[in-house]
């Protein structure tokens, strides 16, 4: 008889490190983009609010509440966390001069990873039937 780490305990081990891996991902990304709305407020500079930081204000604020609803629920804050992520990618797209690839890997490619890995933590419990470990 095979060894079944499940059969004891009900968890999945590998939606355990799909999650954690998405929680640890998530989180330091969207630490960098609070950190980042952070200094631009207290380091005034002559252009105080414009369309740019305003659109990523919002898309991290977005970001941000995807992340955190996905500790909760999976599913939904990974998809809110992907959404956020395409329009990270779209937005470094359209608004990088140069070195497009990394501006679009650096915004929005945390948030798509992590959206991806919720979605596939919260799939792998599905397909299962296990709860979270």
């Amino acid at each position: 008889m095979a060894h079944d780490p499940m059969a004891r305990t009900g968890h999945d081990p590998t939606a355990a490190v799909l999650r954690l891996t998405a929680r640890v991902i998530g989180v330091l990304a969207a630490s960098m983009w609070i950190v980042i709305f952070a200094a631009s407020v207290f380091h005034r500079r002559t252009q105080s609010f414009t369309f740019e930081s305003a659109v990523l204000t919002v898309l991290g604020t977005w970001a941000a509440a995807g992340i955190a609803i996905a500790f909760r629920h999976e599913l939904a804050g990974g998809v809110i966390a992907f959404a956020a992520g395409c329009a990270f990618a779209v937005f470094a797209s359209l608004a990088a001069g140069r070195n497009v690839l990394l501006a679009v890997l650096v915004s929005g490619g945390p948030f798509l990873l992590a959206g991806a890995l919720f979605a596939a933590s919260w799939y792998r419990r599905r397909a299962t039937g296990r709860t979270p470990g």
